[in-house]
Protein backbone atom coordinates (compact mmCIF):
# COMPACT_ATOMS: atom_id res chain seq x y z
CA UNK A 1 0.00 0.00 0.00
CA UNK A 2 2.62 2.50 0.94
CA UNK A 3 4.76 1.58 -2.33
CA UNK A 4 0.89 3.02 -3.98
CA UNK A 5 0.64 6.06 -2.04
CA UNK A 6 4.45 7.01 -2.78
CA UNK A 7 3.88 6.32 -7.01
CA UNK A 8 0.97 8.86 -6.42
CA UNK A 9 3.10 11.02 -4.60
CA UNK A 10 0.93 11.29 -1.46
CA UNK A 11 3.72 11.26 0.91
CA UNK A 12 1.55 11.64 4.05
CA UNK A 13 -0.57 8.85 3.26
CA UNK A 14 2.77 6.74 2.73
CA UNK A 15 3.92 7.42 6.20
CA UNK A 16 0.94 6.12 7.53
CA UNK A 17 1.03 3.02 5.43
CA UNK A 18 4.70 2.42 6.43
CA UNK A 19 3.66 3.45 10.28
CA UNK A 20 0.90 0.63 10.06
CA UNK A 21 3.44 -1.57 8.53
CA UNK A 22 5.77 -1.57 11.40
CA UNK A 23 2.40 -1.33 14.22
CA UNK A 24 1.77 -4.50 12.55
CA UNK A 25 5.39 -6.30 12.10
CA UNK A 26 7.84 -4.04 15.10
CA UNK A 27 10.65 -5.28 13.01
CA UNK A 28 10.11 -4.43 9.52
CA UNK A 29 13.51 -3.22 8.49
CA UNK A 30 12.06 -1.71 4.78
CA UNK A 31 9.28 0.41 6.75
CA UNK A 32 12.22 1.70 9.01
CA UNK A 33 14.16 2.47 6.19
CA UNK A 34 11.53 4.33 3.69
CA UNK A 35 10.90 5.97 6.49
CA UNK A 36 13.79 7.81 6.99
CA UNK A 37 14.12 8.48 3.40
CA UNK A 38 10.48 10.15 3.33
CA UNK A 39 11.53 12.49 6.47
CA UNK A 40 15.20 13.09 4.89
CA UNK A 41 12.85 14.49 1.95
CA UNK A 42 10.20 16.18 4.14
CA UNK A 43 13.74 17.81 5.48
CA UNK A 44 12.79 16.52 9.14
CA UNK A 45 16.21 15.02 9.91
CA UNK A 46 15.13 14.47 13.42
CA UNK A 47 13.18 11.96 12.37
CA UNK A 48 15.04 10.44 9.45
CA UNK A 49 17.62 9.88 11.97
CA UNK A 50 15.42 8.03 14.13
CA UNK A 51 14.19 5.43 11.82
CA UNK A 52 17.61 4.75 10.07
CA UNK A 53 18.55 4.26 13.96
CA UNK A 54 15.65 1.70 14.20
CA UNK A 55 17.43 -0.07 11.15
CA UNK A 56 19.87 -0.18 12.88
CA UNK A 57 18.47 -2.01 16.08
CA UNK A 58 17.66 -4.42 13.40
CA UNK A 59 20.73 -4.75 11.92
CA UNK A 60 23.83 -3.22 13.10
CA UNK A 61 25.69 -4.06 10.91
CA UNK A 62 23.94 -2.42 7.65
CA UNK A 63 26.63 -0.57 6.18
CA UNK A 64 24.11 1.65 3.78
CA UNK A 65 22.10 3.12 6.75
CA UNK A 66 25.44 4.44 8.11
CA UNK A 67 26.35 6.10 4.76
CA UNK A 68 22.58 7.62 5.00
CA UNK A 69 23.30 8.71 8.43
CA UNK A 70 26.33 10.33 7.60
CA UNK A 71 24.77 12.18 4.62
CA UNK A 72 22.31 13.66 6.98
CA UNK A 73 24.91 14.55 9.17
CA UNK A 74 26.69 16.63 6.59
CA UNK A 75 23.29 18.52 5.48
CA UNK A 76 23.34 20.36 8.96
CA UNK A 77 24.11 23.94 8.86
CA UNK A 78 27.07 25.39 11.16
CA UNK A 79 26.65 28.63 12.70
CA UNK A 80 29.67 30.45 14.12
CA UNK A 81 28.27 33.49 15.32
CA UNK A 82 26.48 32.09 18.75
CA UNK A 83 24.49 35.11 19.16
CA UNK A 84 22.85 34.49 15.52
CA UNK A 85 22.12 30.82 16.89
CA UNK A 86 20.74 31.73 20.24
CA UNK A 87 18.23 33.96 18.09
CA UNK A 88 17.87 31.04 15.42
CA UNK A 89 17.02 28.73 18.17
CA UNK A 90 14.17 27.57 20.06
CA UNK A 91 15.80 24.35 22.30
CA UNK A 92 19.75 24.03 22.61
CA UNK A 93 21.10 21.00 23.87
CA UNK A 94 24.38 21.54 25.17
CA UNK A 95 26.85 19.18 27.10
CA UNK A 96 27.47 21.23 29.98
CA UNK A 97 26.06 24.76 30.37
CA UNK A 98 28.73 27.49 29.79
CA UNK A 99 29.05 31.23 30.39
CA UNK A 100 28.06 31.50 26.58
CA UNK A 101 24.81 30.31 27.07
CA UNK A 102 23.56 31.65 30.74
CA UNK A 103 21.48 34.56 28.93
CA UNK A 104 19.09 31.71 27.35
CA UNK A 105 19.19 29.41 30.36
CA UNK A 106 15.53 28.72 29.88
CA UNK A 107 16.08 27.60 26.58
CA UNK A 108 19.44 25.06 27.04
CA UNK A 109 19.09 21.62 28.35
CA UNK A 110 21.90 19.99 29.70
CA UNK A 111 23.13 16.85 31.84
CA UNK A 112 25.02 19.38 33.81
CA UNK A 113 22.22 20.74 36.45
CA UNK A 114 24.34 21.88 38.98
CA UNK A 115 26.88 23.50 36.62
CA UNK A 116 29.74 21.69 37.69
CA UNK A 117 30.88 19.65 35.26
Amino acid sequence: MALTYKALGDIDNTIKAYNKAIELNPSKYNAYYNLSLLYKDKKNIVKAVYYAEKCLEINSEDEEVYSLLSNYFEDLKVIHDMNKFKEMSDVIIANRLDDNLKDCRNSVYTRDIFSRD
